[in-house]
C-alpha cells in the first residue's frame, strides 16, 4: 500500500520536476563555476605538455645547434638535415602542436565568437 501512496503522491513529483528544470538551464554562476572546474582538471595535462615538449625540444634544438656549427665548419650535413627534417621533425611538429595547440584553438574559437580577451 506504501509503494502506490509513493507512486501517485503529487509532492514528491513536483519536487522532481522543478529540480530536474532547474538543472536544464545555465546561469552565468554555474557556467563559471563549471569553468573554473573545468581548469582545475586540466592542470596536471598542461604540466604533462611542459615535461615532453621539454624532454624532446630541447635535445632536438641542440642537434640544430651542432648542425649549424658543423655547417660553420664545412661538413657535409646532407644526413643530419634528412634526419632532422624527417622522422624527427615529425615527432618534434606533433608534440609542439599538442603543446601549443590548445591555446591556439582556444583563442581561434574566442576570436570566432566575438570574445577580446
Amino acid at each position: 500500500m506504501n509503494f502506490i501512496k509513493k507512486l501517485f503522491s503529487s509532492s514528491e513529483v513536483v519536487k522532481d520536476i522543478s529540480t530536474g528544470v532547474d538543472k536544464a538551464f545555465y546561469t552565468e554562476q554555474e557556467k563559471a563555476g563549471g569553468f573554473a572546474m573545468l581548469l582545475k582538471l586540466y592542470e596536471p595535462f598542461k604540466i604533462a605538455q611542459r615535461i615532453v615538449l621539454l624532454l624532446v625540444g630541447v635535445p632536438y634544438m641542440l642537434m640544430w645547434s651542432a648542425t649549424g656549427v658543423k655547417v660553420l665548419l664545412g661538413y657535409n650535413i646532407d644526413d643530419e638535415i634528412i634526419f632532422l627534417s624527417g622522422p624527427v621533425g615529425t615527432i618534434f611538429l606533433t608534440i609542439a602542436i599538442f603543446y601549443y595547440g590548445g591555446g591556439a584553438l582556444e583563442g581561434v574559437v574566442n576570436r570566432l565568437k566575438g570574445d577580446k580577451k
